[in-house]
């Protein structure tokens, strides 16, 4: 059992180790990353670091139960692997919230500049005169499309067309039915 015991050790000091090297990345990239995704790298760290000290008590407790060495042996290697793997992910991730924008913030950012932008005294104006122009562009069109002159001419562009497309229904009808088109 003092072989299973030394290879216990071992394996739970790489487990320390892998939770030491989680601890100081994420610890670096905090620094380094806004409120918010500081927030996040704490809250990942934290999942990944509880994870493994959950795992470390089990198999504390697993080891005081379990005879068979050659399990054990397995079992070790399939802890270590997993949190290798687990620690990996975990920087992974730990760097992909630090290298990304944090989209609220740039949000909040844009928001402010925009509301600044519309503060400004230059820009207000600017913003009113468009509002007063366009009204009065608005008004200029629908009193010409109401004039008298206007819906007078309107009423002829509707005869003229009416005869344009009657005649080309006389035209189609001469041509479907075998008859001089030149007639009319």
């Amino acid at each position: 059992m003092t072989n299973i015991n030394e290879k216990l050790h071992e394996t739970i000091t790489e487990m320390q180790n892998k939770i030491l090297e989680i601890e100081d990345i994420a610890s670096k990239n905090q620094q380094l990353a806004s409120p918010h995704n500081a927030k996040r790298i704490e809250e990942i760290k934290n999942n990944t670091v509880n994870t493994i000290k959950e795992a470390i008590v089990r198999l504390e407790e697993l080891v005081q139960h379990e005879q068979d060495e050659h399990y054990l042996e397995t079992l070790f290697a399939k802890i270590i692997a997993k949190t290798k793997e687990a620690t990996q992910y975990t920087i992974q991730k730990i760097n992909d919230i630090k290298n990304n924008t944090d989209l609220h913030t740039a949000l909040h950012d844009l928001k402010q500049q925009a509301q600044g932008i519309y503060t400004d005294p230059k820009v207000q104006g600017f913003v009113d005169s468009l509002k007063k122009e366009t009204v009065k562009v608005y008004h200029d069109i629908n009193n010409y499309l109401k004039s008298e002159k206007t819906q007078a001419n309107i009423k002829k562009a509707k005869v003229k067309t009416v005869e344009l497309a009657q005649k080309g229904v006389n035209a189609l009808d001469r041509f479907l039915n075998g008859k001089d088109a030149s007639n009319e």
